[in-house]
């Protein structure tokens, strides 16, 4: 199915007021939206090519990210914590769940902005 210049719903779980920041994805149905909404919540979601998923990580920024295949996705940017503390982190997709990882010290602020994947073993 061509899905050149088709239109897709925003996801049904992000609010009326939710932008998408980020998009990756290796085909027509295999698509990742990451954004936010005001309120500053964060949402990663996924498109099958029939409907959204929501396969958000809490409190995660994505600043960049970049979908190799199916099942190998990269994403980076902020990690928002509850004490305030913002930590940069990278997070990383393997098909079925996002394993995140934080950056630097509990109090920096190192906030990557890109991510560059030249394979899945070489980030």
């Amino acid at each position: 199915m061509d899905t050149a210049g088709r239109h897709l719903a925003q996801p049904a779980a992000a609010p009326d007021d939710a932008s998408t920041d980020v998009l990756t994805g290796t085909a027509p149905d295999d698509v990742w939206a990451l954004g936010r909404n005001v309120r500053g919540d964060f949402g990663q979601h996924h498109w099958n090519g029939s409907r959204w998923a929501d396969r958000s990580v809490p409190r995660f920024e994505v600043l960049a990210a970049r979908a190799v295949s199916r099942t190998d996705v990269w994403a980076v940017g902020n990690y928002r914590e509850s004490n305030g503390d913002v930590p940069g982190a990278v997070a990383h997709w393997n098909g079925s769940a996002w394993t995140l990882t934080k950056l630097g010290a509990p109090d920096a602020w190192t906030n990557p902005k890109a991510v560059h994947v030249v394979s899945d073993d070489d980030v």
